[in-house]
């Protein structure tokens, strides 16, 4: 959810959750998956093309970041790559049979699959900090979520009520007291995660009562991005507030 500037910042903070705070089919309506369905056996390392098709496809964060996972062809097709709109594709290398890391974010994920055997999701884990789940989703429905961000992009106008939305997320943070009942399912487990396991709560609350916030542009995901000054620091926030006024998602850099 926070990170220092940084080419991978965004990401592995947004990201990323591989963009980061640190997103159901189209919108608040996916639950996030199973994490104990995951595959934690240690397998072979080396994994042929075939067992990577099973991989390939497109993965959504919230309601807005699609991922995508292709095949790196440079590389024989031998191992992956994760890219999300806006970033060059990095390298996504397997740990194991279901487990990869990614060559630049410093991140690791695993695949989950379900009873069947079919690959439904991708867990992104960042530390011990936090860990963000994505559900697999199909090429149709990816490209839907990134034609909208797109129509949001060109139009460079900030939802209603994001700038509340993010002074409340904001001071509640400050506060330690995040009003959850204002977030998808999914982004309030990450806001609990991060505020248990990091020091996100004193590093907003040592800066003091916020000054001003600016609107800054949309973002190719969608996001709008606001400039936050407080009476110690300064930050960029990115939201995604649905038409409901729920926050689907948030990611922030410290400056």
């Amino acid at each position: 959810m926070v990170s220092k500037p940084a080419k991978w910042g965004s990401m592995a903070a947004v990201m990323f959750g591989c963009l980061a705070l640190a997103l159901v089919a189209i919108a608040a309506q996916v639950t996030p998956p199973n994490l104990g369905s995951s595959d934690t056996k240690q397998g072979p390392v080396v994994l042929t093309p075939a067992d990577l098709d099973q991989f390939v496809g497109f993965y959504v964060r919230g309601a807005n970041i699609v991922f995508s996972i292709t095949r790196d062809a440079a590389h024989d097709g031998a191992r992956l790559l994760i890219q999300v709109p806006g970033f060059d594709p990095v390298g996504f290398v397997a740990d194991s049979q279901m487990n990869f890391v990614c060559v630049a974010g410093g991140f690791k994920g695993n695949f989950v699959r379900d009873a069947q055997g079919q690959t439904t999701s991708l867990v992104l884990h960042f530390g011990t900090a936090f860990s963000v789940p994505m559900l697999r989703i199909d090429a149709s429905a990816a490209q839907t979520i990134m034609a909208s961000n797109d129509i949001k992009a060109r139009s460079q106008t900030p939802v209603p009520g994001s700038e509340a939305a993010l002074r409340r997320l904001i001071n509640g943070v400050r506060a330690r007291k995040p009003n959850y009942e204002e977030m998808a399912s999914w982004y309030a487990e990450l806001v609990r995660q991060v505020t248990v396991t990091t020091s996100l709560n004193d590093a907003y609350g040592r800066w003091g009562e916020v000054q001003s916030i600016t609107f800054s542009h949309v973002d190719l995901n969608g996001g709008d991005v606001y400039d936050v000054r407080q009476e110690g620091g300064f930050s960029r926030w990115t939201i995604w507030l649905d038409s409901n006024g729920v926050i689907q998602d948030s990611d922030n850099v410290r400056g």
